[in-house]
């Protein structure tokens, strides 16, 4: 579109464009649903989840490994993102000098995950409820129970996540050809989304009841920064404060 075209151009120019973009995003959705192998991804939802959603996945089960797990309660555990070593020299290594002393400050947070009668895992940073996928420290809890029981953590499956992130659900849910009764369960599985993930294995004994920790006041728990340098001045960060959230 130009200034000096007519409405009439105008009109036939966003036609066009919104045309090609349509082609363009079936066309992506195509290419999930029939070339299904993932060389880049092994989880178990790589074959089932379109490219962009197995992408945030694989993101999550890579973060998981930077959060520390600890049992609770009888179905509870506390899940705290804690890096790095509280030493600035270790810091400065970890994560380069050009995170340390800059207005992007890093914290160690703390999430709470409870395990509900039906197995499933409500955590309180509520990324399910945002997203329709997982969390880090849903997956994070997972690994720790499962190496509890000297296995390894297989990955939550694609039934797991909102149907809308299935390869299968882009593709067929609304096409003509798809047939009735699979268009009609699909539209049912989108009205009526997984809500959470589910622990599928039961948590053991010789995972030890601990103590949980307190929450502490952002400022004490704050990475790239030490406290006694920083000394509340505050003046170099634009706009910037604390809270426990």
């Amino acid at each position: 579109m130009k200034p000096t075209m007519n409405m009439d151009t105008s009109v036939k120019c966003l036609g066009i464009q919104s045309n090609l973009k349509v082609a363009e995003l079936d066309e992506i959705i195509i290419h999930d649903y029939k070339k299904r192998n993932k060389q880049w991804s092994s989880n178990v939802t790589s074959s089932f989840a379109t490219t962009f959603a197995e992408g945030i996945i694989a993101n999550i089960h890579s973060h998981a490994s930077s959060y520390f797990v600890k049992r609770i309660g009888k179905h509870m555990f506390q899940v705290t993102y804690d890096p790095h070593s509280k030493t600035s020299e270790e810091m400065t290594q970890l994560d380069g000098p050009e995170l340390n002393d800059v207005p992007y400050p890093r914290f160690r947070r703390i999430r709470n995950i409870c395990i509900e009668s039906d197995h499933t895992m409500v955590c309180d940073c509520c990324r399910f409820n945002g997203c329709g996928i997982f969390c880090e420290h849903q997956v994070a809890v997972a690994k720790y129970v499962y190496e509890a029981h000297d296995q390894s953590f297989p990955g939550f499956t694609h039934h797991e996540i909102i149907v809308q992130y299935w390869s299968s659900y882009m593709h067929l849910a609304y096409r003509d050809s798809t047939p009735d009764e699979l268009r009609k369960n699909l539209h049912i599985l989108s009205y009526n989304p997984v809500q959470r993930p589910k622990l599928r294995i039961a948590i053991p004994d010789e995972c030890p009841i601990e103590e949980m920790d307190d929450i502490k006041e952002a400022i004490d728990r704050v990475i790239n920064y030490e406290k006694e340098k920083l000394n509340l001045d505050l003046s170099k960060f634009d706009g910037f404060f604390f809270s426990n959230l």
